[in-house]
């Protein structure tokens, strides 16, 4: 069984008195029409009473959360985390109260406030307790039954933070010219190919060149997996999808290109002696990641294996007064985590970060496809 707030994402009301912050910014809102919120007692993580108004800040945020949420509620805990490190004490108090007290008890509260590094208090009570303050909130919540497919197809990202604070997330898109380069590197084979408005053309695969007369060039193909043969692509290597693709010189008879193994996406080359080799990714990197979902990316590749020099054209400086940092996001914290291994190395990760190193691991905004879940939080003003 699982408890579920059917407000959805709600931002209920913010305080319209402005609240200054160390950095002369002012919080403003707009105050909505409703009920003033009664005082109310809960039993904080410590099994100590607490009541709303136990502390005298300028404003009262407060999340409805569950922990056994496994994507929302701890990404609203980071970020109410962070946005507690930029205002004091004095302007904002930070409360989570429960809509799960069956599960949620103040010892297991304890945990996730250990777990996520958070101190405000976690509220939790009896279902007659809780009942008036969801009421009193607008929260609704209910025992449903939840069945959760742990194979659902979420996309990979690349999360981007800029040297001017601007970031931008991207999906991992990866199309038939990343799957050659990631295998061209992967067997060691070389290759030349230029690019123009209409993709990158190959015109030479370790050491078989296209020659000027173009009496024969390299020419791509597909699996069909309903005929089960080899078929010439119609479209450039950047328009065609990952998958069973091979390139072979055009004069070469398809049936001679090897049969392809049926679970899993490979790249076979066939040389003009007949010789072929074949590429299967086994597995993904934060390398192959990263040039499937950017589009200007600079890797160049040395023999400690592929670092980052640009993203859109803005490169890390000489001096290396700062650099392109690499994190990935922990989904058991649900937070960026600094990579301590190389792009090559950093393996089977939904979600991965390209900062420069002085940006704070919070900083760097939530993947989206975190927010799935419900969630409620209200500012209340003194």
């Amino acid at each position: 069984m699982g408890k579920i707030a059917l407000c959805l994402i709600g931002l209920l009301m913010i305080s319209t008195m402005p609240l200054s912050s160390a950095g002369g910014n002012s919080y403003t809102g707009l105050q909505l029409s409703r009920p003033e919120i009664e005082d109310f007692t809960l039993t904080d993580q410590d099994g100590n009473p607490h009541s709303l108004q136990s502390n005298l800040a300028e404003a009262t945020v407060i999340a409805f959360i569950f922990t056994t949420c496994e994507d929302a509620c701890p990404a609203i805990t980071q970020k109410l985390r962070s946005v507690q490190n930029m205002v004091s004490t004095e302007e904002v108090e930070f409360i989570s109260i429960t809509v799960d007290p069956a599960i949620d008890t103040p010892e297991v509260f304890k945990s996730y406030m250990e777990k996520h590094n958070v101190s405000w208090p976690h509220l939790t009570g009896t279902t007659a307790q809780l009942q008036p303050v969801w009421d009193a909130f607008f929260i609704q919540t209910q025992d449903v039954e939840i069945t959760i497919d742990r194979d659902m197809d979420h996309s990979d990202t690349v999360t981007v933070v800029m040297p001017n604070n601007t970031s931008f997330e991207s999906e991992v898109m990866p199309m038939g010219w990343q799957q050659f380069v990631a295998s061209a590197h992967q067997e060691d084979w070389t290759f030349n190919a230029s690019e123009s408005q209409y993709g990158h053309f190959v015109s030479s695969i370790n050491n078989d060149s296209t020659p000027s007369d173009y009496s024969w060039w390299w020419q791509l193909h597909s699996w069909n997996d309903s005929t089960s043969i080899w078929e010439e692509v119609s479209v450039g290597i950047d328009s065609i999808e990952v998958g069973r693709l091979a390139f072979a010189p055009n004069s070469t008879n398809d049936s001679m290109i090897p049969i392809p193994g049926l679970n899993n996406e490979s790249m076979t080359i066939v040389q003009l002696d007949g010789n072929s080799s074949t590429a299967v990714i086994s597995e993904i990197n934060a390398w192959h990641q990263t040039i499937a979902a950017l589009d200007e990316v600079e890797t160049p590749d040395s023999d400690f294996g592929h670092y980052l020099t640009s993203i859109n054209n803005v490169s890390a400086p000489a001096d290396l007064s700062w650099w392109w940092q690499l994190h990935f996001w922990n989904d058991t914290s649900m937070t960026w985590e600094e990579s301590q291994s190389g792009m090559d190395l950093l393996t089977e990760q939904m979600h991965i970060a390209w900062a420069p190193n002085s940006t704070d691991d919070s900083d760097i905004p939530i993947p989206n496809t975190m927010f799935c879940s419900a969630f409620s939080s209200y500012l209340h003003p003194r």
